[in-house]
């Protein structure tokens, strides 16, 4: 949005991520800074937020666990399949690099 308040929260209070906007609403609610009363930033972060919802924005949760990673039960039952580990992990969430997130699956 290009409106007053939202540059003002750019350019004035150097509001650049989701975290920060959210630390701007918290310390206005807290009344541990002052609210921009000239356009009303507070109203206008709110309003920049609540569309997000839970699971585009970070701070609410954590990613959506689809319950397809090997349980303990699972990695019995794939050990007892073949020799060596399971070639495939269901499990789409992953950690680390993003280089090592990458899956070629072929027929």
């Amino acid at each position: 949005m290009n409106k007053l308040a939202s540059k003002c929260l750019r350019n004035n209070h150097k509001i650049k991520t989701v975290r920060e906007m959210n630390d701007y609403i918290k310390r206005c609610r807290q009344g541990t800074i002052k609210r921009c009363k000239k356009y009303n930033c507070l109203k206008m972060a709110e309003k920049l937020l609540k569309p997000l919802g839970d699971k585009w924005n970070p701070i609410k949760c954590t990613p959506y666990k689809y319950n397809l990673d090997h349980t303990p039960r699972r990695k019995e039952a794939n050990k007892k399949i073949g020799d060596g580990p399971a070639l495939y992990n269901p499990d789409m969430a992953e950690k680390g690099e993003p280089e090592k997130a990458i899956r070629i699956i072929l027929n």
